[in-house]
């Protein structure tokens, strides 16, 4: 697993797309889409962003 940080910028995103996607899909939904992007974070981190 790679490791990240998110900017101040990027870390307000989350939190507005958190709370948009709450609003608009059941949470279990929501969460799945949050976990997602936070997967896509680290495969960009690490060596995912490479192609073979």
């Amino acid at each position: 697993m790679s490791s990240y940080t998110l900017s101040g910028e990027v870390d307000a995103d989350n939190v507005s797309i958190v709370r948009t996607s709450v609003r608009l899909w059941e949470l279990a939904r929501a969460e799945r889409y949050i976990l997602d992007l936070h997967a896509t974070f680290e495969r960009l981190a690490g060596d995912g962003h490479r192609r073979s």
